[in-house]
This record gives C-alpha cells, structure tokens and sequence, in this order.
C-alpha cells in the first residue's frame, strides 16, 4: 500500500498514527527537508479530518472558502 495522500483514508489509524511518529523523527533529524515536512502536514491532516469526523462534525471546506483563507 503507498502512503500517497489519495489512499490515506484507507489506512487504518494505529497505521496513520505510525507513519505520523515516522516523519515526526525524520523533520527532527532533516529540519530543511520540505518534502517530509509536506508528508507530515499531509498525514496529520488526515488525522484532524478522522477526528472531526469522529465528532460528527465534518463538512468538508469547498475550494472557495480554501482560496479565501490561503488569499488573506
């Protein structure tokens, strides 16, 4: 199973959790490597969305709201 961002909701979340602690080690030991560092906003972003969704709470915000908050 690859980790692209378009299968992480089908990782399970003890999976998630362990790939999160992964690249949290690797942005310790490589703080310039931008890569790792989008992988890991990536993999924690999926762990926010399962957790609002866990809430019941989870609309997903449409492309005219993102371009709004990244504009400001």
């Amino acid at each position: 199973m690859t980790t692209d961002p378009e299968n992480l909701p089908s990782l399970d979340d003890a999976s998630l959790e362990a790939l999160i602690q992964h690249y949290l080690s690797l942005k310790h030991r490589m703080p310039d490597n931008l890569r790792v560092r989008e992988r890991l906003v990536e993999l924690q972003d999926e762990q926010l969305k399962r957790q609002i969704e866990a809430l019941g709470n989870y609309e997903p915000i449409g492309d005219d709201i993102k371009n709004q908050l990244n504009n400001q």
